[in-house]
């Protein structure tokens, strides 16, 4: 298995080589994807603040908190968990839409996940201008707390990347993981506290410590509500990212060879 996990790290530092092709096609994705729009990116912008807005107005009256805290709440835990799930759905499709480069020409499999974060990446500082916003209309930012912001974002980063690793491997051998990829990730939405408050469920908060989107959402939340994350948050995101990827050394290490004839 060790054996395994190595060879997979090798094949991660060469798709890290692989740098200006990755980082390239990212960008040339949201280019292509927005090719005839004239607002591009912002579309989603526009779309996520008045999400954003809306529900705001809504909530914030029926859990009885201050607009300002709530708008802020909302706006990083919607932010991120649009950054999130549209990865893992986009990693679903497998690497069935690069069939036609690995049939041609060898790359490292793990390029094409950095690929799909570019892309979201980029998607992603867009929308951050609504955060900006928000805590703007609150009239206070910490700096200090905003580092720890960035590194629960840095944290996270890793726990999708390889989250998306597995996922696309799966999805490219069983068809149906993707579909059910989907399904799942709709039904996490409404488990995750991103419209609602975790204090609403009174001393029955277990389900939602052990939710892995919670977590991964709090390590970035807490701190632009001027809260430092909890240990337990911390220690479930590290121990999440460890796990993920060793799972994706070792598969991508026994089957890296077996996937352009899966697809």
């Amino acid at each position: 298995m060790f054996k395994f996990a190595a060879k997979g790290l090798s094949l991660l530092v060469l798709s890290l080589s692989n740098f200006h092709y990755w980082s390239w096609t990212g960008y040339l994705d949201i280019v292509s994807r927005y090719a005839r729009t004239k607002l591009g990116p912002w579309w989603g912008v526009i779309n996520a603040s008045i999400f954003i807005f809306l529900i705001t107005m809504l909530w914030s009256s029926i859990l009885n908190v201050q607009i300002v805290d709530y708008l802020i709440y909302l706006s990083v835990g919607y932010i991120v968990w649009l950054w999130i799930s549209t990865q893992i759905i986009e990693s679903s499709q497998g690497y069935v839409p690069y069939l036609n480069i690995v049939k041609q020409t060898y790359i490292p499999f793990y390029s094409f996940i950095f690929r799909i974060s570019v892309r979201n990446f980029i998607v992603l500082l867009h929308n951050f201008l609504i955060i900006i916003f928000a805590l703007i209309y609150k009239g206070h930012f910490d700096f200090y707390f905003g580092l720890i912001s960035f590194f629960g974002l840095c944290l996270v980063f890793l726990n999708i990347f390889f989250l998306m690793t597995i996922v696309s491997l799966l999805s490219s051998r069983f068809s149906d993981v993707g579909a059910a990829t989907g399904t799942f990730v709709q039904l996490a939405f409404f488990f995750t506290p991103v419209i609602w408050l975790k204090e609403a469920f009174k001393g029955k908060t277990f389900f939602i410590e052990l939710n892995p989107f919670y977590n991964w959402i709090e390590i970035v939340r807490s701190p632009l509500l001027g809260e430092v994350p909890t240990l337990y948050s911390y220690s479930f995101a590290t121990f999440s990212f460890i796990f993920l990827m060793f799972i994706s050394f070792v598969l991508y290490g026994k089957y890296e060879k077996r996937i352009v004839f899966w697809i």
